[in-house]
């Protein structure tokens, strides 16, 4: 009779985590410690606080879709944060559940879906019934007298969060810049065709502008694609552009692409400075917004009766002047630097200075005049 060869004995390994044998991973490839790591939290909102060196920054644009995504869809993706509620990935969602909104603007929207609905296109119930319930909480907010009513208020003030629990300070730099650029770009022939199909679904214009964030002119451009088209080279060209210098421009005047670009051209310094007004702005707001809303409840009690509209309003306009805006502090003087250098010139430069550029370009000449110090 052929021996029965003998189970090797598994050694034992000290680990922080139990050691899975081969099998075992096959089995279970989601082992607990993935499984807390993806655990969600609604949590309150001021409960949360932006870092200091996250560089994305959003346009108007940008945020008022980021606004119309999270109250059609709802919260689809929660906000990573540290384990003391530090944000690493989701500063903008965050940011965009603090603005207000108002019953008009989801009235707006159900009236849009239920016209497509009687012209017989089919419209998604879930979607339609979630409209229907932050439209009916908004409008008890409104007639309780609530002075500022954000989108954090349809979900209670609570907003979904995942802890990470990184203690390293390079780490929490690395995921934030990872959360931020591992995200893909659309292709203009597939958004062309993507329009079109809307458009054939029974959104107009007006659905495409809110509900996509798209100008018109951009619509317009996208309906007119044709990807299977050649260029026509007899077309007459259009009218070229005029240059103009950043620095002889308004805000108001600048895109989102050209506001990016400063952004991006600017130093740690000057950027930290005013992400840290913009968090004191916030602040403040958000204490005057909890005072008045105190103020009221106080005075109700007192009276026993509830406060006019107008009398509200007052106590806000007490609160601002007790709590004003604090003032940015004047930045030092800038100046730029513009040259131009050969193809080969820039691949050394850029593999010196690194991204941003800026910052790599402070820390050689730095270096420099320290060498220069120190030498004299």
């Amino acid at each position: 009779m052929p021996s029965v060869p003998t189970r090797a004995r598994k050694k034992t390994v000290r680990t922080t985590q139990p050691v899975l044998e081969p099998a075992e991973v096959l089995a279970n490839p989601v082992d607990d410690l993935q499984l807390e790591q993806l655990k969600i939290e609604w949590v309150p909102r001021q409960s949360l606080r932006p870092n200091l060196y996250n560089p994305n920054r959003m346009s108007d644009h940008d945020r008022a879709l980021l606004r119309q995504s999270i109250l059609e869809d709802g919260w689809t993706q929660p906000i990573v944060t540290l384990v003391d509620g530090t944000i690493v990935d989701g500063e903008q969602r965050w940011t965009t559940s603090g603005g207000t909104i108002q019953s008009s603007d989801i009235e707006a929207i159900i009236a849009k879906m239920q016209e497509r609905a009687a012209q017989g296109y089919v419209i998604s119930p879930s979607i339609l019934g979630r409209l229907e319930r932050a439209l009916a909480r908004v409008q008890h907010l409104e007639q309780a007298g609530v002075a500022s009513i954000t989108l954090a208020h349809l979900t209670g003030g609570l907003v979904p969060i995942t802890r990470v629990d990184f203690t390293d300070d390079a780490h929490k730099m690395i995921s934030t810049i990872r959360h931020n650029r591992a995200r893909g770009a659309h292709q203009v022939d597939s958004m062309a065709s993507i329009t079109r199909d809307l458009q054939q679904m029974g959104l107009d214009f007006g659905d495409l502008e809110v509900r996509l964030g798209m100008f018109p002119d951009e619509i317009e451009r996208l309906l007119d694609t044709d990807p299977l088209s050649d260029i026509d080279v007899t077309r007459p060209l259009s009218a070229a552009w005029e240059p103009v210098a950043l620095t002889t421009m308004t805000d108001e005047q600048l895109t989102a692409n050209d506001q990016a670009a400063l952004v991006q051209a600017r130093s740690q310094a000057v950027q930290t400075q005013a992400k840290q007004h913009a968090l004191q702005v916030q602040a403040v707001q958000e204490e005057r917004q909890a005072q008045t809303q105190q103020r009221i409840e106080q005075r109700e009690a007192e009276r026993g009766a509830a406060l006019t509209q107008p009398e509200k309003q007052a106590i806000a306009r007490e609160v601002a002047q007790a709590l004003p805006t604090p003032e940015a502090l004047k930045p030092a003087p800038l100046r730029k630097f513009i040259f131009f250098v050969s193809e080969d010139e820039y691949q050394v430069c850029a593999a010196v200075l690194g991204e941003p550029p800026v910052e790599g370009f402070l820390k050689l000449c730095r270096a420099v005049a320290e060498r220069q110090h120190v030498a004299d």
